[in-house]
């Protein structure tokens, strides 16, 4: 326990209420965490006699809530991190500050939380897929400047939607990101669709893929009306081949 709450909170009261919430090793650690916290906050704005009490409610009441979603199946770093950004202005981000606070982690802790979060709330594997794609490399810098959640919702509409009408999985994946992540026009992510399909995925590096289809899909877009005409014209056809030879 840190000197700072020793120092200022009653301690035997802050060991009864762990005991008597059943906190377990890792709760433990966070209920310390964030009375440490909560109190240099206080320590800072003037700490007065009811203080204590007020810190020690909120830190109990944060805790509670991190342990709703731990009984869920979520990872307590998830939880807590989720729990803290809905709290806040920027709650509209809360998952994918959530989802950041676990990049760090290996791939299945990752996914797992992700995975569980849209099986509860109705989603599905491309809901999942668009996070990933934004969230996934841990050191990429992540600018919330969007509602992630509303653009993998619409991701995953795009996708369904493409695939209902016979598309293959990659053109509709394609297609969808450039819609939703570029706000690229319809036939800029068709564009985008049709070359991934020709590229193949599996077989060239994602990050590269995406970023080549992007340049290649700005010089057919204004250069070409028609998509096909544009499978003839050597600076196209030259872009292709740097691709696939990535």
């Amino acid at each position: 326990m840190e000197t700072v709450i020793k120092k200022h909170l009653d301690v035997e009261k802050i060991e009864r209420i762990a005991r008597e919430n059943k906190y377990d090793k890792q709760a433990y650690k966070f209920f310390l965490s964030d009375l440490e916290k909560e109190l240099n906050k206080e320590l800072f704005l003037g700490f007065t006699d009811k203080s204590e009490d007020s810190i020690i409610s909120r830190v109990v009441e944060f805790i509670r809530e991190i342990e709703v979603f731990r009984k869920k199946g979520y990872g307590i770093e998830w939880a807590s991190e989720y729990v803290y950004r809905s709290h806040r202005p920027e709650k509209v981000h809360a998952l994918a500050f959530a989802c950041q606070a676990v990049r760090g982690h290996d791939k299945s802790t990752k996914l797992e939380n992700l995975e569980l979060y849209a099986r509860l709330t109705g989603r599905d594997e491309y809901f999942v897929d668009y996070f990933n794609l934004l969230l996934g490399d841990p050191e990429e810098e992540v600018v919330f400047d969007m509602p992630y959640e509303e653009e993998a919702d619409s991701y995953s509409n795009i996708i369904k939607k493409l695939l209902a009408e016979g598309k293959s999985k990659l053109y509709a994946k394609h297609y969808a990101l450039f819609a939703v992540n570029y706000a690229f026009p319809p036939y800029r992510c068709h564009i985008a669709g049709m070359e991934a399909d020709m590229a193949d995925t599996d077989k060239i590096d994602k990050g590269d893929l995406v970023s080549n289809i992007d340049k290649l899909s700005g010089y057919i877009y204004d250069n070409f009306d028609v998509y096909e005409d544009s499978l003839t014209d050597e600076n196209a056809n030259r872009m292709r081949k740097k691709m696939l030879d990535i």
